[in-house]
């Protein structure tokens, strides 16, 4: 009979060792690793509150997640900046390939926003550590409603770093 209880036990600690193992390490970070990760910066404009950039900042990554994409968390991103020098909204081009290695992404999002009519002109930047390579885009939105604005500009978005990330 305590031979059966110790093959019980045994298989109760290994079902033990394998969930703790999947809560530690969870399967996106085993198969992807955090190198695919997109910190997504601020944007450069006169026509945004520090507000509005968070909330557009956070719509892109929301676009992101729901392509498949993996992201520098807000709270990450807020913890590192806190000590940093620069406004997230400031970012240089010469300042992306540190805060890549740093915060461990492979891609960083940024640009301006700039109105030309009735009409945004979003220039965006995607910086690409792999190749060390920077992607330009110009998109022309119109400049309606907010919301309506970011969801379009998210979109935007994640088309162009669907196209840039295919290996």
């Amino acid at each position: 009979m305590s031979v059966s209880i110790d093959k019980k036990c045994s298989l109760w600690w290994r079902t033990v060792c394998i969930m703790l193992f999947f809560l530690v390490f969870s399967p996106s970070d085993i198969i992807s690793g955090e190198e695919d990760r997109v910190l997504v910066l601020g944007f450069r404009s006169s026509m945004l509150s520090d507000l509005e950039d968070r909330i557009l900042r956070e719509t892109i990554m929301r676009e992101l997640v729901e392509r498949g994409h993996e992201i520098i968390s807000v709270m990450e991103m807020e913890g590192f900046f806190s000590e940093y020098p620069k406004h997230i909204r400031k970012i240089g081009e010469a300042d992306l390939d540190m805060l890549c290695k740093k915060l461990g992404a492979r891609y960083a999002v940024s640009g301006s926003i700039a109105r030309n009519g009735r009409r945004s002109v979003v220039s965006v930047i995607i910086y690409g550590r792999e190749r060390n390579l920077i992607h330009r885009r110009r998109i022309s939105l119109n400049s309606g409603k907010f919301h309506e604005f970011c969801y379009s500009l998210a979109g935007e978005i994640g088309s162009i770093i669907d196209e840039i990330m295919v290996p």
